[in-house]
């Protein structure tokens, strides 16, 4: 069940002054996209690093026609694969031919989103919360557990969800796409993780804990036994615990994945 169309419902069911509000909002994202683009071209010659994954910064010098950019939810993405060439898809299976039809459209840079390994933890939240599953039924009428997938932002450890392929795989299509003269872009979420993840129990201060007034045990709504916080943020958000520093996220980064 794909909250893009949760959130989909939701708005098509909205009053028309929530619309409008959005509209605005709309129209203020839109500015201050407009004003970073005009710095674009003086950021031409940064470069930027994570774990040795270099790409230069998108400017208006290298694509003087537009920069455009395809975001696909890899797993849902394979699984529609799957029904087309009736057969079980994976990053190694995809034909080059698939990614062809996007950049034959201008597509310059391909996001696969949600390609990293999740934790046990979010998966059964997910399966398993009232809450969720009243809403499941309401998006996705007849909806089963294996439709219930997990949320690609729960991520509970740096590399290659098995369920999509191999580290392998994936540095592939990144060399495939590039020979194309077109950039992958991948997730990197500095900002939480799966509550399973190994980063947890190796380095708490990397994440939002109860204040040290506060003792165990602590609300199980907010927080976990051993007091880093989670959740908060609407449906989803208990699979997930808040970090407290870049650096923490930053650690758990796999340097193996050096293109």
């Amino acid at each position: 069940v794909s909250t893009q169309s949760t959130g989909g419902v939701h708005l098509v069911s909205c009053e028309a002054a929530y619309g409008m509000k959005l509209f605005v909002f709309l129209l203020l994202c839109l500015f201050f996209s407009s004003l970073l683009c005009v710095r674009l071209p003086n950021a031409e010659r940064n470069r930027h690093r994570v774990s040795g994954l270099y790409q230069p910064i998108v400017s208006s010098k290298t694509y003087p026609s537009g920069f455009n950019m395809m975001e696909l939810s890899t797993r849902p993405w394979l699984y529609e694969l799957s029904l087309k060439y009736g057969r079980t898809m994976k990053l190694a299976d995809v034909p080059e031919s698939e990614f062809d039809f996007y950049i034959n459209k201008g597509i310059n840079m391909i996001w696969l989103m949600g390609v990293w390994k999740l934790g046990q933890y979010g998966l059964n939240h997910d399966r398993t919360d009232p809450g969720l599953l009243k809403m499941y039924a309401q998006v996705l009428p007849g909806f089963t557990q294996d439709d219930i997938i997990g949320s690609p932002y729960a991520v509970y450890q740096y590399v290659v969800n098995p369920d999509i392929g191999t580290e392998n795989d994936l540095i592939a299509v990144r060399k495939m796409l590039n020979s194309k003269g077109v950039l992958l872009m991948l997730d990197f979420v500095p900002n939480h993780a799966a509550v399973d993840a190994p980063l947890v129990q190796a380095n708490l201060s990397f994440f939002v804990r109860a204040p040290s007034y506060q003792k165990p045990p602590y609300d199980n709504s907010t927080y976990l036994p051993n007091g880093i916080a989670y959740g908060g943020m609407g449906p989803g958000w208990p699979s997930l615990i808040q970090c407290s520093t870049i650096i923490g996220t930053l650690t758990s980064f796999n340097t193996k994945l050096e293109f």
